[in-house]
């Protein structure tokens, strides 16, 4: 209880702060410190080409049917790091598909490679973990050692970061590499449980608090003639599925804590992620623990999806008012906020974790008073290799001195303000949109760096073959054993690959003869 209060005093104390430090950026000024800043290709001319991803800067000024969000402060950034540097022309990359898939995208990158049209810039990436094996960016280690010169005082740029970004899979790679930058966090979890309060009072169901309650609640939502569930997000069945990152894969991969925090630090890292993987403590066919998670994915996905959700209109059923609960990313809450479609008022609150009142193979999770534990990276950039080596050495160069403005707290703080609680900044100092005020009001879930994230570490293509079998298991297409038995092989298979590619030493490891 101490260490709740204490971490639930230091988000109050961020807040007061940081409002405090945005005054200036909602103002929309930029700050570019009074240092004397690096000159970027010895002066000559250079284009630097950005995909922002959702950062991107909106094409109109005023909203419209199409583009109904403005977003604008990313470009008045740009137009001042211009002027600083004006031998430096930013042009912004607007051909990335629509679609969060993860294929979708790995595809839209590899051509764009094939090509020699990938940005220098590129916010497409699912993180470090993910593209590492490719080699396809920069390690970012070394440029983060060095001063910010847009920052007074010119600190080192990493130390203007809180400390646990550098250990995330997003950031981090399985060799220790840096290989994306965090930009934007997500505002707590990544994801949260949008409620109908309307639906909940008629009903007379609270707030589930634990994984068993989200099924006793949605079941009663049911039972009483609405939709318990509604699938706006999340449709795709893969390894990495929001429920295994949220509510189920830190209390069962806490639960064997003993056997793979090799080094005993408390985090799960990258590499002795593999070698857990290696050594067959996640694996299904061998651990009764193993098979559990994976049956309740599978649960949410039986019990819990409405027959038919995949072409189900459950955007015009929650506006309708017949949806109880859909979930979707905390950074669809500014434009919750703006529904007009909607005439009920809308709750929010994080995804329930397992308990021991579900499974003895899960360890319990502890609370936050108040206020969100360690936001996860959301928007974060990697610099291309492909693209650097067309472009030139000065192309490195522009990108992190760009990467190192925007992250200047003053000057994230105004993109942070306009998008209006979707995210907050990943820099201490930043400012934190008032309309969270409701959302830090809830108690949260303490969720450190130990997932059950066996999909992160597989080859591409093995992933992709695992993802399809998941999907074949869940629509029952294949049983139990067979699914554990495949899916087992191509992990393996999968981790086999990723290893080669990354030239981990796997030197100590006990890992058992086939």
């Amino acid at each position: 209880m101490v260490r709740n209060k204490l971490i639930s005093l230091l988000v109050l104390i961020s807040i007061l702060f940081s409002v405090s430090m945005g005054a200036m950026a909602q103002e929309g000024e930029t700050n570019a410190a009074t240092a004397e800043h690096p000159v970027i290709n010895d002066g000559n001319p250079i284009t630097l080409t950005i995909n922002a991803a959702a950062l991107l800067p909106s094409l109109n000024d005023v909203p419209t049917a199409e583009e109904p969000d403005v977003f604008k402060s990313m470009q008045t950034l740009a137009d001042e790091f211009m002027k600083i540097h004006p031998n430096v022309t930013i042009e912004w990359d607007r051909s990335a598909p629509a679609s969060s898939n993860e294929d979708a995208l790995w595809e839209y990158i590899t051509t764009q490679v094939a090509s020699g049209s990938a940005p220098i810039i590129s916010g497409a990436f699912s993180g470090a973990a993910h593209m590492a094996d490719r080699d396809l960016v920069f390690d970012l280690t070394e440029a983060l050692e060095t001063p910010n010169t847009y920052v007074e005082g010119s600190p080192v740029w990493k130390s203007l970061f809180p400390d646990y970004m550098w250990t995330t899979n997003v950031v981090r790679s399985a060799k220790g590499q840096l290989l994306s930058l965090p930009v934007m966090t997500y505002t707590g979890p990544a994801t949260a449980y949008y409620y109908n309060k309307d639906i909940f009072e008629e009903v007379g169901v609270e707030v589930p608090k634990t994984w068993e309650e989200l099924f006793t609640v949605t079941q009663k939502i049911n039972e009483a003639g609405y939709i318990g569930f509604g699938v706006v997000s999340n449709v795709n069945i893969d390894t990495r599925t929001w429920d295994n990152q949220f509510s189920l894969g830190v209390p069962y991969a806490l639960n064997i804590k003993d056997k793979v925090d090799y080094n005993g630090d408390g985090d799960l890292a990258a590499e002795e992620m593999i070698r857990g993987i290696k050594e067959g403590y996640f694996s299904p066919t061998k651990h009764e623990y193993a098979r559990e998670i994976y049956q309740q994915m599978l649960r949410k996905f039986t019990e819990m999806y409405p027959e038919g959700y995949e072409t189900t209109d459950f955007e015009s059923l929650w506006n309708e008012g017949k949806v109880g609960i859909i979930e979707a990313l905390t950074a669809r809450l500014p434009s919750e906020n703006s529904n007009t479609e909607r005439d009920f008022e809308f709750g929010l609150f994080p995804a329930p974790v397992i308990t021991s009142d579900t499974s003895e193979y899960v360890a319990e999770i502890e609370y936050t008073e108040v206020g969100p534990y360690r936001p996860a990276p959301a928007v974060f950039y990697s610099i291309l290799k492909p693209a650097v080596e067309l472009a030139g050495d000065g192309a490195f160069d522009a990108a992190v001195e760009f990467l190192k403005f925007i992250t200047a707290p003053d000057n994230l703080s105004m993109m942070v303000l306009e998008k209006k609680g979707a995210y907050l900044g990943a820099v201490k100092g930043c400012a934190v949109p008032p309309e969270l005020n409701d959302w830090f009001n809830n108690s949260f879930p303490i969720l450190p760096n130990f997932q059950w994230n066996v999909g992160d570490y597989l080859s591409t293509e093995s992933r992709e073959r695992a993802n399809a079998l998941m999907e074949m298991w869940y629509k029952g297409m294949v049983t139990d054993e067979e699914f554990y038995e495949q899916f087992e092989a191509e992990v393996q298979k999968g981790t086999d690959e990723y290893i080669e590619a990354m030239g981990i030493d796997t030197t100590g490891w006990n890992i058992p003869e086939e």
